[in-house]
C-alpha cells in the first residue's frame, strides 16, 4: 500500500465480452486412508467439469471515499468504480475441469496404508461475459458482511454448486491507520495484485474439497479519503489474495 497523487475518471459498467489471457492451474492435497492391497497407483480417479462463477476483478471502497480496480490484462482494460463502502466484483461463469489422482503411499503401515489423493481444478482459455456482482451495499463502514461467494439470483443461491470461493475480508492485526483530517486536499492510495486467490469446489463422496490457487488477473487499485473524512484503519492483506485494500472506518474528524 502506498500513497500517491492522481486524478480518475469514471468508467460505465456492465456485460462486456472479456478474453481470458492464459489459463490456471489448482491443487489441493487430501490425505486419505485406504484398505491394505488397495491401488495407490497414479492412476486417474474420477474427471469432472464444473461451471462455476468466478471473480476476475474484487474491489471495495472506503466510507465516505472510492475505491477503483483497473485490469488491463483482461481485453479493452476492465475497471471497476465503487464508493462509499460499497464492495462488488465482475464475474464470469467459467468452465473449470477437476481431476483426481491417487499417488503412491510414503510410509505404508503393516495392515494399512495411506494414498495421497491430489485434486486438481483447470480452467481453459476463452472468451465470457462479465457481469456485475454486488458484495456490499453503500454506507458499510467495514467488510464484516461481506460475501466471498457470488451468483446472480436467477442462478440460485451463491454457493459450492455455483460459485468458487475468494478471499475478501478485512484483518486488523496487519492493519496500519489513515487520517485526512485537517487536510484541504483528499488523500489517496494505491495497490497492486497479480491475481486472485480462489478455491474451486471438488464435490467427493459427499464432501467438498477445495482446491485452491492463483488466479492470473493482474490488477491496480486506486483509492480516495475524502479531506476532513475522518480516520480509516487500512489492511493491505487483498494485495496478496487479490481483492486490493480493506478498510474499516473508525471516527469523524472532531
Amino acid at each position: 500500500m502506498r500513497r500517491t497523487n492522481l486524478v480518475v475518471t469514471s468508467v460505465v459498467l456492465g456485460v462486456v465480452a472479456i478474453l481470458l489471457l492464459g489459463g490456471s492451474d489448482f491443487l489441493y492435497v487430501e490425505q486419505r486412508t485406504a484398505q491394505e492391497g488397495a491401488s495407490c497407483t497414479g492412476d486417474l480417479i474420477f474427471e469432472q467439469n464444473s461451471t462455476l462463477w468466478t471473480p476476475l476483478l474484487v474491489v471495495e471502497s472506503p466510507l465516505h471515499g472510492w475505491g477503483r480496480a483497473l485490469a488491463s490484462s483482461l481485453e479493452g482494460g476492465q475497471s471497476l468504480n465503487l464508493s462509499n463502502g460499497e464492495a462488488a466484483g465482475l464475474f464470469a461463469q467459467l468452465n473449470w475441469t477437476l481431476i483426481g489422482r491417487s499417488v503412491e503411499p510414503n510410509e505404508p503401515n503393516p495392515g494399512m496404508h495411506s494414498c495421497t489423493t491430489s485434486y486438481e481444478a483447470t480452467t481453459a482459455v476463452g472468451h465470457a461475459s462479465l457481469e456485475f456482482g454486488a458484495l456490499l451495499p453503500a454506507g458499510s463502514s467495514d467488510d464484516s458482511n461481506v460475501s466471498t461467494t457470488w451468483s446472480p439470483t436467477s442462478s440460485g443461491q451463491a454457493g459450492v454448486n455455483t460459485s468458487v470461493r475468494f478471499a475478501i475480508t478485512y484483518d486488523p492485526a496487519g492493519a496500519v491507520l489513515e487520517r485526512s483530517c485537517g487536510t484541504a486536499s483528499p488523500v489517496y492510495l494505491s495497490s497492486y495484485s497479480t491475481g486472485l486467490t480462489v478455491s474451486v469446489p471438488i464435490l467427493r463422496f459427499g464432501v467438498t474439497y477445495w482446491a485452491t490457487g492463483h488466479l492470473g488477473v493482474p490488477t491496480t487499485f486506486t483509492y480516495e479519503l475524502p479531506a476532513n473524512g475522518g480516520t480509516w484503519s487500512v489492511d493491505d492483506t487483498g494485495e496478496t489474495t487479490g481483492t486490493g485494500l480493506a478498510f474499516d472506518y473508525l471516527s469523524a474528524c472532531s
